[in-house]
């Protein structure tokens, strides 16, 4: 059977995950971006046109654009600056700009290559309390980059790798209050 601490994980997970179509459906929300206002759609179709960058599907890459998905997860990950939190996957970085505005430190870990480098390049790029980490979530060997202090978890992960991503963060259940 199923442990108290697995299930409790587990369902903090799944909940994290599940959004009503409302949440998923709007996309007209807005941002300040390069002195122009854009949708986080029309921030991912322009910097797939300022870049060699195509999503991979090999990687199940995609991206979070729908402002009210972000905003229910930071609700879920209920944050202050006294809270550091792994995000797996950055990707274009939407989710990662926000958990700045609202944690004290944040650890992105990223795969992709190019996506690593359109990070580093970013205007949060010189955020001291960002620690961006390029490699794969299930290889990085996390307890020899992140604090002993109780962390937070967030990320937008590819429906391919959620169950072994889902074991190996339960492997880490110790670092991670939520």
């Amino acid at each position: 059977g199923m442990t108290e601490a697995r299930r409790s994980l587990c369902c903090q997970i799944i909940s994290a995950q599940v959004f009503s179509k409302e949440d998923t459906k709007s996309t007209k929300e807005r941002t300040f971006v390069h002195g122009t206002t854009m949708t986080l759609y029309e921030e991912v179709r322009a910097a797939l046109r300022e870049s060699e960058f195509r999503p991979k599907k090999s990687l199940g890459q995609n991206f979070l654009i729908h402002e009210n998905v972000i905003e229910s997860i930071l609700r879920l990950l209920d944050l202050d600056r006294n809270d550091g939190v792994v995000e797996i996957g950055p990707g274009l970085g939407f989710l990662t700009r926000r958990l700045l505005q609202l944690a004290g430190q944040v650890w992105a870990v990223e795969v992709d290559e190019a996506l690593v480098e359109r990070l580093r390049q970013s205007r949060w790029a010189a955020e001291p309390r960002l620690h961006l980490i390029h490699g794969d979530i299930l290889a990085v060997p996390l307890t020899q980059m992140l604090p002993s202090t109780k962390l937070k978890l967030a990320g937008n992960l590819p429906y391919s790798i959620s169950t072994p991503v889902l074991f190996r963060i339960f492997d880490w259940r110790a670092h991670f209050s939520s």
